[in-house]
């Protein structure tokens, strides 16, 4: 009897101690064959970096859907990503799809179930090919590096949260801004968050968010399991009158749920974008 209890506390510690090892981590935004402005096409690779001495299993946990076109619906594999000691596994943009159910267009969030030791990176590439990406493939063409974001690291309630260096174009000399800036907060959570977006520098006061002038700070409501897009641009009624040139900007927020935070600033001229994530303010 001693011997069995000892191996059922020796069962209960492991399932514990493999418990204690493992975490969630959520990539703010992924695509499948997502149209863009013009002819953009944008698709999502992942790489899955295993640093331990171990094979590790990742486990795609959720996805948090922004827009999903359906195509030829199937059913999304259930098997983890087997990983091996010290590689890399390369998960391309038409395997990924397939665990997102063969959707013929998506942008949204993905959460992942990885032991400890597993760093996930990805590559959304503008592809600019009508139709699906190549299967076994890397994808060619510009690229933004979105990093997998542990959920014990995300943004938290009670902390303010700066957005550096985003772009945007007041009053291009044409019809077209040289930079555009998005902003993508996934919500991994079971009850929606609440997002206040402010201006601790005081300098904008308003902006337009979606194409919709409003008044800093203002609140978004981002429901649960989803990612909610805004494009953000100055305001038309604060724009200079004559044309001018592209500039930075800081946003600030604070949320009262943990989510992911993301900033993107496209360059019109090439389709090329750059990766914001926020830092926390110092008080």
């Amino acid at each position: 009897m001693r011997i069995a209890s000892v191996g059922v506390a020796l069962v209960v510690f492991v399932a514990a101690q493999a418990a204690a090892q493992t975490g969630e981590v959520v990539i703010p935004v992924v695509a499948w064959d997502a149209h863009g402005v013009g002819s953009n096409r944008w698709s999502t690779e992942m790489y899955l970096s295993n640093t331990g001495p171990q094979t590790a299993q990742v486990t795609v946990a959720a996805a948090l859907p922004l827009r999903v076109v359906r195509q030829t619906p199937c059913m999304p594999p259930v098997a983890p990503f087997q990983v091996a000691a010290y590689t890399t596994r390369v998960v391309t943009a038409a395997e990924l799809n397939r665990y997102l159910g063969c959707p013929g267009q998506f942008v949204g969030g993905l959460v992942l179930e990885t032991p400890t030791g597993i760093v996930v990176s990805t590559r959304m590439t503008n592809h600019k090919v009508l139709g699906q990406a190549p299967e076994e493939e890397l994808l060619q063409g510009l690229s933004q590096e979105i990093p997998g974001l542990p959920v014990a690291l995300l943004p938290r309630p009670g902390e303010d949260y700066m957005l550096p260096a985003l772009g945007w174009h007041p009053s291009p000399c044409t019809a077209t801004a040289q930079l555009d800036s998005y902003l993508y907060l996934a919500n991994p959570n079971t009850t929606p968050a609440t997002v206040t977006l402010f201006d601790l520098g005081g300098q904008i006061g308003k902006l337009s968010l979606n194409r919709q002038t409003v008044t800093l700070p203002y609140t978004v409501t981002v429901p649960a399991g989803r990612l909610s897009q805004f494009l953000i641009a100055p305001a038309p009624e604060v724009m200079p009158a004559v044309c001018g040139k592209p500039a930075v900007f800081d946003l600030f927020l604070s949320t009262d749920e943990p989510l992911a935070v993301l900033g993107s600033v496209v360059d019109r001229t090439t389709q090329d974008a750059r990766t914001v994530l926020p830092v926390q303010v110092q008080r």
